[in-house]
């Protein structure tokens, strides 16, 4: 869907996005920017050198410019109507870039309804995060995934979630989760904008099951587009 379907508008839009900011106004510097789906403590599949689309706004105009929008391109950002996500709205809505950007917030039982109309320009989706990159990804980002919300489409990457998924070798399963990411990250297909921590507590008494006592959650922003435009 226009803009969106226009690479270089999205690539201007992560370069728009101050993370650094978000983490610090919304989520009072208890989170961390995410550059991609696969959270630090992931450690076999993390890439902490994969920094992509850090703030340079600059770099969002020229692309604007080059995109044929040097006047800037309005969009609506979809949330939920909860105080933090009407923050990081708002910051993203304050960007310097260029983009025009409206706040549409619309109440939690009805954002599925949304996504699964792809009834959007740009919706936040918050993930609660899963121990292995898998979880993070398939149903996000391959065709028919259930979660793929945006109608994102690429053969390549499909194989290699696939490949990674059928695979026991930890090695080759990082070698795909790392060549999926830069594919569909590099064309800017979502902006993972913040991995928040989730902290739990329990006595010292308890003696049921353990759940990781270090969890992420991922912040996301992706765009409804026609599966072709993502290619």
């Amino acid at each position: 869907m226009a803009p969106f379907n226009e690479k270089r508008v999205r690539q201007a839009l992560l370069y728009s996005v101050d993370k650094d900011v978000v983490n610090k106004v919304a989520y009072f510097n208890s989170g961390s920017p995410a550059f991609g789906p696969v959270p630090p403590p992931i450690t076999w599949a993390f890439d902490p050198n994969f920094t992509l689309y850090k703030r340079d706004v600059a770099k969002a105009k020229q692309l604007l410019a080059e995109a044929c929008h040097p006047d800037g391109v309005p969009f609506a950002i979809t949330v939920v109507a909860s105080p933090l996500q009407l923050r990081v709205a708002q910051i993203i809505q304050a960007q310097e870039a260029g983009f025009k950007v409206s706040v549409r917030q619309v109440d939690a039982t009805s954002l599925i309804t949304v996504l699964q109309k792809k009834d959007f320009d740009i919706s936040w989706s918050p993930w609660t995060g899963r121990p292995d990159p898998d979880g993070n990804m398939y149903n996000w980002f391959t065709k028919g995934g259930p979660n793929n919300f945006s109608g994102y489409s690429n053969d390549d990457v499909d194989s290699l979630m696939k490949k990674a998924r059928a695979s026991a070798d930890q090695t080759e399963r990082r070698r795909c989760t790392s060549r999926h990411n830069r594919s569909f990250l590099t064309t800017a297909e979502c902006c993972s904008c913040i991995l928040t921590r989730r902290c739990k507590a329990r006595p010292r008494s308890f003696t049921g099951p353990r759940t990781q006592t270090r969890r992420f959650a991922s912040e996301t922003l992706g765009s409804s587009s026609d599966p072709s435009a993502l290619i």
